[in-house]
């Protein structure tokens, strides 16, 4: 026995290994876990494995393992590496280990990697033919080793993330998808560790997967407590994202901190002593005041074609986010993200509005603020009183989001700042906040290092097709530069067409989603999404009412909880469901608001984008009456059935 197997340094298992697994009973996947944690532990020559080679396989490195009386394990053993490659019952599994060879890791080794375009789907796995034992390099054989020095190659194929997403598999948490990495996704993990990096990429082609693995990779390369942060300005995400992490990383976990980006500004001011009420509810009460408190400016403004909601964005999301000090900047100031220009005479009537909010808020004691102001005066409080740049790097998820002032108080926090390790994943088809900004405005050049991932992994062919039909029809920017996002993409899944479903009343629609959430058996993984808190507030009533299991979004962070999700659009960002409704779609009630006003069509056109790309098997779309300007360009609503 080789000193080596004492404790393996690396425990591997591959795409089939995961694909039998998933198919055991609960169990058997325990039984199948605690033995591989024997090997961890013991190595795999344990006495209780009775490992011994394949009979009638002459790769002498495929080992037979026992879990119990019934099912057995088949895996690879080179020098101090374990490669997991199939479990199954003992004479399936044993005739298949004596046909097993590492033809599809030779190929790999041989093949342009240029060709590789994702991942097979899960039932395309064939099992390899009976051949000679694989010859590379002359006469040598292929050696697991030289496998393993080229991950790029092969991540689609293996992965060393092995505890965590078997847990994940068993309760539903992780996807094949998120552990194997498609060779694009793995060049996205691998390249540019040094320098700022974008990912790019529509729903479900792997950002956050992406995010993950890199988070992991800089983990791991620091080697120190808490040096590396992964944020969102989207609450929800952090947790969920410290969740997959846990699953995918577990080694890792301590050397990253999962923070909302408000939650961080908070602590930064209250480390500082600076008090402040950070209550959105009660600034957007103070600025509405300050709009009808002025008649005359109000009346202008209305004439000039702003109203209440416009002008709450201008000054959070344009004026505050974007850090603007004075009037004369705002005047040369190119409002990226905002399709509707404001003269020079309309942008100082903004601007006194604004100097009127900031006074009011500002008198107040403790000072009200809005998000915005939060960001806006942690930076200043940073600049004051630097405390050092205490992360070695920062990732950043649904980065399409954040306004400029958050990426700078981002790298005031990160080693060697614009030049540091900061990695931006998102997709600006998702953006849900006004406004916008250039990254070259930050001295931060991704040319050279900017990914875009084109193949989706997690929702079927037939749902992309549908959120690429209204994602076609949203023109807007690349979050920061300029050019209009790509919405080409593949997929490896298919399933049924959404369905359009349309009723002559509000009572039918709900009645027919009730009835038949009643009926159905697997709740847990169900989400109702509508665009309002309102309306969240109007769907959990009717469930309480019908006695139907429920949670709602701002409950939930991705972790198996029981019952139907209920959430708006923007707070399930991040997550994905296998079953997705998406009621109220009328047009009566979306859009709302002025339809001239472009910029709040698109921003809710990208809310119901990415509601529906939450969906991974099936998506449900309704409405009593005439039906959604945004549901045009799915399908012919004159053959949508009518309940």
């Amino acid at each position: 026995m080789s000193a080596a197997f004492g404790t393996p340094r690396q425990l591997l298992a591959s795409h089939t290994f995961f694909e039998d697994f998933d198919g055991l009973d609960g169990a058997v996947a325990t039984k199948v876990i605690a033995t591989l944690r024997l090997i961890e532990e013991q190595g795999p020559y344990h006495a209780s494995l009775h490992t011994r080679k394949i009979e009638g396989n002459p790769n002498p490195r495929f080992r037979f393992m026992k879990v119990d009386h019934q099912y057995r394990i088949v895996a690879i053993l080179e020098g101090d590496a374990v490669l997991f490659e199939m479990v199954g019952n003992h004479d399936e599994t044993l005739k298949r280990g004596a046909r097993a060879t590492l033809h599809q890791y030779e190929e790999r080794l041989t093949a342009d990697p240029e060709t590789l375009r994702g991942r097979r789907p899960a039932c395309a796995r064939a099992v390899p033919e009976v051949t000679e034992a694989p010859t590379l390099f002359g006469e040598q054989p292929v050696t697991l080793q030289q496998i393993l020095a080229e991950p790029e190659l092969v991540s689609d194929l293996i992965t060393g993330d092995l505890f965590g997403a078997l847990e994940g598999y068993r309760d539903g948490t992780i996807e094949d998808w998120m552990t194997f990495l498609s060779p694009l996704q793995h060049r996205a993990v691998a390249r540019s560790l040094n320098g700022p990096a974008r990912v790019t990429g529509g729903p479900g082609t792997g950002k956050t997967v992406v995010a993950l693995h890199r988070a992991a990779g800089f983990a791991r390369a620091a080697g120190r407590s808490k040096a590396v942060l992964m944020t969102s300005f989207v609450r929800n995400i952090p947790e969920t994202l410290e969740g997959l992490f846990a699953r995918l990383a577990p080694d890792a976990t301590n050397a990253v901190t999962f923070r909302h980006l408000h939650d961080l500004a908070l602590d930064i001011l209250r480390n500082r002593d600076v008090q402040l009420n950070p209550d959105w509810n009660a600034a957007r009460a103070r600025f509405d005041r300050c709009f009808g408190e002025n008649a005359g400016r109000a009346a202008r403004l209305r004439s000039a074609g702003f109203d209440l909601p416009y002008l709450w964005q201008e000054v959070t999301r344009v004026i505050e986010g974007r850090g603007v000090p004075d009037l004369a900047t705002y005047l040369s100031l190119a409002r990226h993200g905002r399709k509707r220009a404001i003269q020079p005479e309309t942008r100082r009537l903004v601007w006194d509005l604004y100097a009127d909010y900031r006074t009011v808020c500002d008198r107040l004691s403790p000072p009200l603020a809005d998000p915005e102001r939060v960001l806006w005066l942690a930076l200043e409080a940073i600049r004051r009183e630097p405390t050092g740049r205490c992360y070695e790097a920062i990732v950043v998820d649904e980065a399409q989001d954040l306004t400029e002032v958050g990426v700078r108080l981002l790298l005031e926090l990160l080693v060697d700042g614009p030049q540091g390790r900061l990695l931006l994943v998102g997709d600006h088809a998702q953006r849900v906040y006004a406004g916008g900004f250039r990254l070259s405005d930050l001295g931060i050049d991704v040319r050279g290092r900017s990914t875009t991932l084109k193949v989706c992994y997690r929702s079927t062919d037939e749902i992309m097709q549908a959120v690429a039909a209204l994602g076609r029809e949203l023109s807007s920017e690349d979050f920061g530069e300029d050019g209009l996002s790509s919405l080409a993409a593949s997929t490896v899944r298919n399933g049924a067409p959404p369905r359009l479903v349309t009723f002559r009343t509000t009572d039918d629609e709900v009645r027919w989603l009730v009835d038949g959430l009643k009926e159905r058996g697997d709740l847990d993984s169900t989400a109702i999404l509508v665009p309002t808190n309102t309306k969240v507030d109007d769907w959990v009533a009717r469930l309480r009412t019908a006695d139907v299991p429920h949670v709602r979004l701002e409950q939930y962070a991705g972790r198996p909880v029981r019952g139907v999700k209920v959430g708006t659009y923007a707070r399930s960002k991040g997550l994905e469901f296998k079953r997705v409704f998406l009621p109220g779609l009328s047009d009566r009630q979306f859009p709302w608001g002025d339809r001239n006003d472009l910029d709040s069509v698109l921003l809710q056109g990208a809310m119901l984008y990415v509601a529906m790309s939450r969906a991974r098997d099936e998506l449900a779309i309704s409405w009593a009456g005439e039906p959604s300007l945004f549901l045009e360009p799915m399908a012919k609503l004159d053959e949508n059935p009518t309940a």
